[in-house]
C-alpha cells in the first residue's frame, strides 16, 4: 500500500523523521529534549499518517487550520501535484554524523535523512530545501564535523541556519561535558558558513534572467523606491514595480542574483 505515491515503508520513515523534526522545531536550537512518552509518540504518528490527505484538503480549500500546523509536514507527491502549495521545504538535519545525531536525541540516521532528501528532489526537482545545523555539540570530533560538511556539499541547500552549540539548563545536553573550546567551535562555524554562502549563491544563479511570480509584501526597508516580496520558491526578491500591487502576485524578471536575495524588475 502506498501513501500519495510514497511506499508504506518510506512513509513510516518519513513519519519517524518528521515527528522528531516537528518537536525539535518548537524548541531552542541546540537543546536536546527528553524522549517523548510512548502514548504521545503514537498519537503524533497517527496524526501524521493522515498528512497526505490533509495537505490535499488544505490545497483544495486554500486554508490551513492554525491548530494543526505544528503536526503537519509536506509530502513531495502532494506538493508536486498542486500548484498552490509552494515547492519549499525546511528540512533540519542538525548534524551529518550518526553518533552526534544519537547524542542529540534525533531518531534518524544520516542515511535515512539523505534517502528522504533524495525522494523530495526526485518528486520536485526544483524544490527549495533549507536546513538547520549545530556545530560544536559535546563530543563532536573533527572527523564528525567533516561528515556534516560532506552532507552539506551533497545536498547543496538553498540556505541554512547555522549555530554554535551552547548548553541550556534543564536539558539532557546540559549534563554532557561541553568539551569543545570556543575557538574550535567558531572555526567550524566559519568553514560551514563559507560553504553555506557558496551554495546559496549557486542556487540563486538559476533564477537569473528568469521571469518569476512574486507575492509583493511591501516597500523595501533599505530603498523606498524598490518593492520586496517572495517567489513561490521562497526566494527574497527586491524589484522596481508598482506600489499599487502590494499584496498581489506579479511577474518579475530577475536581473541580478546575489547570495541572499534576488533583484528584478516588474513586467507590466
Amino acid at each position: 500500500m502506498s501513501v500519495s505515491g510514497i511506499g508504506s515503508g518510506a512513509a513510516k520513515e518519513y513519519s519517524a523523521l518528521y515527528s522528531n523534526q516537528a518537536a525539535a522545531s518548537r524548541h531552542r536550537v541546540g537543546e536536546v529534549k527528553a524522549p517523548a512518552k510512548a502514548d504521545s509518540v503514537v498519537k503524533t504518528r497517527q496524526r501524521e499518517q493522515d498528512v497526505p490527505a490533509y495537505a490535499e484538503r488544505a490545497s483544495q480549500s486554500g486554508s490551513l487550520p492554525q491548530q494543526d500546523s505544528a503536526t503537519t509536514f509536506p509530502m513531495p507527491s502532494v506538493i508536486a501535484k498542486y500548484e498552490n502549495i509552494m515547492p519549499a521545504i525546511h528540512l533540519p538535519v542538525q548534524s551529518g554524523n550518526d553518533d552526534v545525531l544519537k547524542r542529540m536525541g534525533r531518531r534518524y540516521s544520516r542515511e535515512q535523512y539523505l534517502r528522504l532528501f533524495d525522494k523530495i528532489k526526485e518528486k520536485i526537482p526544483d524544490c527549495t530545501i533549507t536546513t538547520d545545523i549545530i556545530v560544536g555539540f559535546p563530543g563532536e570530533t573533527d572527523e564528525q564535523f567533516e561528515d556534516t560538511m560532506t552532507l552539506y556539499d551533497y545536498c547543496e541547500y538553498d540556505l541554512a541556519y547555522t549555530f554554535i552549540y551552547s548548553p541550556r539548563e534543564g536539558t539532557p545536553a546540559a549534563q554532557m561535558e561541553d568539551d569543545i573550546d570556543v575557538h574550535t567551535k567558531e572555526s567550524r562555524l566559519y568553514r560551514l558558513n563559507d560553504l553555506v554562502n557558496e551554495k546559496a549563491y549557486q542556487q540563486n544563479q538559476k533564477y537569473l534572467n528568469q521571469i518569476v511570480e512574486v507575492l509583493v509584501e511591501g516597500q523595501s526597508k533599505k530603498d523606498e523606491t524598490m518593492l520586496t516580496g517572495y517567489t513561490k520558491h521562497q526566494k527574497l526578491i527586491n524589484f522596481k514595480g508598482n506600489k499599487e500591487h502590494i499584496g498581489q502576485i506579479v511577474k518579475v524578471k530577475v536581473i541580478e542574483a546575489k547570495t541572499w536575495a534576488l533583484k528584478g524588475e516588474e513586467i507590466e
